[in-house]
């Protein structure tokens, strides 16, 4: 797929995709620890990089469920 036709997506569409509060995905481009691309003013997100950036993501310890 070409950067031509990378679908971006808006704040609300990552909020929905990941499942986080919006205090959350604020602070992540705050502190730049989520890929986002700037267009102007607006914040905008490369599905395909967010999905990579997904993949490297390791659980910790905080994400481990114990029964």
């Amino acid at each position: 797929m070409t950067k031509e036709t990378q679908k971006l997506l808006n704040f609300n569409e990552v909020r929905d995709f990941l499942r986080v509060k919006d205090s959350w995905l604020r602070g992540a481009i705050f502190k730049k620890t989520i890929p986002f691309i700037k267009v102007g003013r607006l914040i905008r997100f490369n599905e395909e990089e967010l999905k990579q950036w997904l993949k490297r993501k390791k659980p910790t310890a905080n994400h481990i469920k114990v029964s």
